[in-house]
């Protein structure tokens, strides 16, 4: 009888950890490879005025999401349901930090 309840205790527990998953609209190697363009063009437009900034980072954007096949409403929905789960956007952005520092580390 205990090894029951262990065992009804335990799929419990892993079906509600389960639906912790996100599922977003982008995958996830996918959204790793736009945040790490989009920052690198970010880097890239530091030294500009806000209004030439501003105007470079629309057009690298637009660029960056059709280089990856991502639509700017994907890319919003997916950033949102990121934004609201902090421990996978954490690890996101982790790997996003690892890839940056791969294309740093491949210029020295």
């Amino acid at each position: 009888m205990k090894y029951l309840v262990t065992l009804i205790l335990c799929l419990f527990i892993l079906i509600i950890s389960c639906k912790n998953e996100v599922k977003a609209p982008v995958e996830r190697d996918v959204f790793v490879h736009v945040l790490t363009d989009m920052h690198t063009a970010e880097a890239a437009t530091e030294g500009e005025f806000t209004t030439v900034k501003d105007s470079l980072l629309k057009i690298y954007y637009a660029q960056i999401l059709k280089k990856h096949g991502v639509s700017q409403v994907d890319f919003d929905s997916t950033l949102t349901l990121y934004s609201r789960q902090p421990v996978p956007f954490d690890s996101i952005y982790a790997q996003v930090f690892r890839e940056i520092a791969k294309i740093d580390t491949t210029k020295r």
